[in-house]
């Protein structure tokens, strides 16, 4: 049976515009920004225990219009895909105007969410052009699930969603849906049991990573090491039968080897070779509720810009980008040894700058 190539975010985009890429490498000028995150609250109903977004107050949020013109502007630069994050993104009022507005744009709209409170909304979703859903899922049982997500009945209303999304697929084979886990001490030992879920309700790809800045939710090197040898051939296994494409991450979020289990322990994911420049300041941005534009997630020590002040095709090409894109081809950037998503990128990023070295 043929592997899925369903990454969470879509790195394959990155590899249909390779050429353009290269050619912007040498002069650290950006290339189409193929795929843009915007982060549009910071606001969250739920409780989960590896996020504070819950406990923020956010002010100064993007206005509709705000948005409407950056993806305007995103589009000019060549974007094909925006995902939409939070905090929990439905909460903002006008998601379902921002969603029509992308997608008349020809952009397709992603919604990374924990889940829809009235699973019946997903079909107006759909209507106004939102085909891609990546819904979070921590554990394979309302017990596991609600606990770590602090939320009555999200577990049966997530399930529901995707059931009602299944539904709908059936007259419209474009939609995806794809699950993000966050592995932790808490629910270490039942993510063979999420992956058999996700995959009895047939959706499109999964993916595992594991907790980031919350170290008293990282398990021990004794749990990774158990977890490891018991738990680990078995989620390979469910990913094998539901065709799931496998990772190292995915397989073990808290590392393989005694070095990376260590590493791990310290919040230092990043599984890959450290000796080529990531292509993520090339192709890619990131922008939070306030406007700041950032790279990605793993650089918000490095602000690039802020929206409400230039245009984000002046942030794109402006010097704090290009001397960004100067430290990535020099490798002096420190923060990326945290970074759980370098696997997806290491093979394009190898591709593109295997004739710069």
């Amino acid at each position: 049976m043929k592997e899925r190539t369903e990454y969470l975010y879509p790195v394959e985009l990155v590899e249909q515009r390779r050429d353009d890429l290269r050619t912007k490498v040498e002069g650290d000028l950006g290339a189409d920004v193929i795929w843009a995150q915007l982060v549009l609250t910071e606001k969250c109903s739920r409780r989960c225990i590896m996020c504070d977004y819950w406990q923020s107050h956010p002010q100064n949020e993007l206005s509709t219009d705000e948005v409407k013109t950056t993806l305007s502007q995103l589009r000019d630069l060549g974007t094909q895909h925006v995902i939409f994050l939070g905090g929990e993104a439905l909460l903002r009022r006008d998601l379902l105007e921002i969603i029509q507005y992308t997608s008349s744009l020809g952009i397709a709209p992603e919604l990374v969410t924990s889940g829809f409170d009235t699973p019946n909304k997903v079909r107006s979703f759909v209507e106004a052009g939102l085909r891609s859903y990546i819904f979070s899922i921590d554990g394979p049982t309302p017990q596991s699930h609600n606990t770590i997500r602090g939320f009555p009945r999200l577990w049966e209303n997530l399930v529901q969603s995707i059931n009602n999304l299944r539904e709908i697929s059936t007259d419209d084979p474009d939609i995806k849906i794809k699950t993000q886990t966050v592995a932790m001490k808490q629910n270490l030992f039942e993510l063979d049991q999420v992956i058999e879920l996700v995959g009895s309700l047939r959706v499109h790809g999964v993916s595992i990573m594991p907790v980031k800045g919350v170290p008293n939710l990282v398990p021990t090197i004794e749990e990774v090491k158990k977890y490891n040898n018991e738990v680990a051939p078995k989620v390979a296994e469910v990913c094998k039968k539901y065709n799931f494409q496998v990772t190292r991450l995915s397989i073990y979020p808290f590392g393989e080897t005694s070095n990376e289990i260590q590493r791990a322990q310290k919040g230092l994911y990043n599984l890959g070779s450290n000796k080529i420049p990531c292509i993520v300041p090339w192709t890619h941005t990131l922008i939070n509720p306030d406007g700041a534009v950032y790279t990605c997630c793993s650089m918000y020590s490095h602000k690039l810009g802020n929206i409400k002040e230039k245009s984000i095709s002046e942030i794109w090409q402006d010097e704090p980008y290009r001397k960004l894109r100067q430290q990535m081809r020099k490798l002096q950037l420190p923060e990326c040894v945290s970074c759980i998503e370098r696997n997806d990128y290491e093979a394009v990023s190898q591709e593109a700058f295997s004739k710069q070295q």
